[in-house]
């Protein structure tokens, strides 16, 4: 990465038009996020009018439109994605450096963090996660989001501050992958069978012949077929019999309890399912492999005092 020393290096990686009004760097940015006038110009705090000016100064300094219309809304020219992703690292890095030092009050601050998570973690951690926020930072505010394709981005973008998922191959279809994110493992969780109360085949014990043969309903976030069991029982040559899929965790539990199907699924789950419905828990009857928890984050936001106390909080409230 090239550091700029002086002034008079700064002034000359700047072209006359920026030198003049930092502020249009902001704007171009944000355009490029929002990809709306109206929605940028409320993020600045200027009117809808001085927006739209400040978005005719920058087409005509790049005599490129920047942003032009479709069905969808406004879209990006090519220009625009160029100019996009180094214009908001480079911001992002100059915020991080404004910032560097500055403290952070969890008790007083009435900050706002946007969380990605899967429904499992809203089932399975979030309940003490937020009795713990109630005594320790009364003010702080999570938005729990449903985690999706575009995280990684969401991410990148500073949209989604803090992203929980699987490491990275650990379940297919479902990861993070971004050169610029940083993580750190959270917890490992292994699986468990759940089986509702009084189910005919499944008394005392799971054998694995009982397993092969009843219904099973299969929990798949990225909604295709298979799955990390399906991996295991195809390789020792065997096959379930899947009956039902969803495509959430939450449900799992409550459908098991109300039906012959049984379900294999993360630990945290199965306690929790076990706390809230008529269901059991079992070991499988295979081995299979633990998954491995991670927190994932964007490394603009590694430095921050607010950003680093959000990670040790739901580092220590989820692994724990």
């Amino acid at each position: 990465m090239l550091i700029m020393h002086t002034m008079s290096d700064i002034d000359g990686a700047l072209d006359g038009l920026v030198r003049r009004d930092l502020n249009l760097l902001v704007s171009l940015a944000l355009l490029a996020e929002e990809r709306s006038v109206t929605a940028t110009a409320k993020r600045v705090g200027v009117s809808q009018s001085a927006m739209s000016h400040q978005l005719k100064r920058l087409r005509e300094h790049f005599d490129d439109p920047l942003l032009v219309p479709s069905p969808e809304g406004l879209v990006p020219t090519p220009r625009m994605e160029a100019l996009a992703g180094p214009l908001r690292s480079a911001l992002g890095q100059v915020g991080a450096a404004l910032r560097e030092g500055a403290t952070f009050d969890p008790a007083t601050s009435a900050a706002r963090f946007v969380v990605a998570a899967s429904d499992s973690h809203e089932l399975v951690g979030v309940p003490k996660l937020l009795r713990t926020l109630a005594a320790e930072a009364p003010s702080v505010q999570l938005a729990l989001v449903r985690r999706s394709p575009t995280t990684a981005e969401d991410l990148a973008r500073g949209t989604i501050h803090l992203a929980l998922a699987p490491a990275a191959g650990a379940v297919p279809g479902v990861g993070l992958d971004h050169p610029q994110l940083q993580q750190r493992r959270l917890r490992v969780d292994g699986f468990r069978v759940l089986v509702r109360e009084g189910h005919p085949r499944i008394r005392k014990r799971l054998t694995l012949k009982a397993y092969l043969e009843v219904g099973h309903l299969l929990i798949s976030p990225a909604g295709g077929p298979g799955s990390v069991v399906d991996s295991v029982l195809q390789r020792r040559g065997e096959r379930r019999r899947v009956q039902a899929q969803v495509s959430h965790f939450a449900p799992a539990p409550f459908i098991v309890a109300r039906s012959d199907l049984i379900v294999t699924c993360p630990t945290g789950l199965a306690e929790a399912g076990t706390e809230l419905a008529p269901v059991r828990s079992f070991a499988p009857p295979i081995e299979l492999p633990e998954i491995p928890s991670h927190a994932y984050w964007h490394e603009r936001f590694q430095h921050d005092p607010a950003h680093r106390w959000l990670r040790d909080f739901v580092a220590r409230e989820i692994a724990s």
